[in-house]
């Protein structure tokens, strides 16, 4: 809300009538409420009366109006046994290795908190990693991935998955687009491998070029 207008306003609240007070309420003051700045001045002119420290007017409508966005909560989803849900990210490396490598993907089982991390050279090779997790989890333990939570991005959400999904029984939870605070888990495991990794880059005086070597 721009002085001029605060002004005008606290002018009209001095000469004008009720009515015109009370449409000028309604058609400006609810979506240009005063800053504190303005209000200093105002009492610097004496348009106001107050023995107030902190004039700042917050109203309800403006804070929700101002929000981007609605809040995220914590997931509730609950599993029984290992494998139920599997959660997975691909991360994309500001560095490539000496050996060429760029990406690397992750496989967290929500149950047991047991992870596979697979590098890539290529994001294409996400689905050949997840046969080779699937297989180990057949192999090794017996039992069959129920589902697998990921971000909705091509790398995912292609032929490949849905027809072997489809083929072996295993359901897809893709999070809404551009919103990868609903893939939490894999976001906070990709955060929690990187932290690791430059702690010991700079623990061996390596440079990040053997960040690779380092998982």
């Amino acid at each position: 809300m721009s002085l001029s207008t605060c002004v005008s306003f606290y002018l009209c609240l001095l000469s004008e009538t009720a009515q015109t007070c009370n449409r000028y309420l309604k058609t400006q003051l609810p979506t240009n409420n005063p800053s504190n700045d303005v209000l200093k001045t105002l009492l610097s002119l004496s348009y106001l009366n107050s023995n107030e420290k902190n004039l700042h007017v917050s109203c309800n409508p403006c804070q929700i109006g101002k929000h981007v966005k609605h809040p995220f909560y914590s997931s509730t989803s609950k599993v029984n046994s290992p494998f139920e849900i599997i959660h997975s990210d691909l991360w994309t490396s500001p560095v490539s290795s000496l050996s060429g490598i760029r990406y690397y993907v992750l496989f967290l089982d929500q149950f047991s908190h047991f992870l596979w991390v697979y590098p890539l050279r290529n994001k294409i090779d996400v689905f050949s990693k997840f046969l080779q997790c699937h297989t180990y989890v057949n192999t090794q333990f017996g039992k069959h991935i129920q589902s697998l939570q990921c971000d909705n991005v091509v790398e995912y959400n292609n032929s490949q998955f849905h027809d072997f999904f489809a083929k072996h029984g295993i359901r897809f939870c893709f999070s809404c687009p551009y919103t990868s605070q609903q893939n939490g888990r894999s976001e906070r495991m990709i955060r929690t491998i990187n932290n690791a990794v430059r702690t010991m880059l700079l623990q061996a005086h390596l440079p990040n070029t053997f960040w690779v070597e380092a998982k």
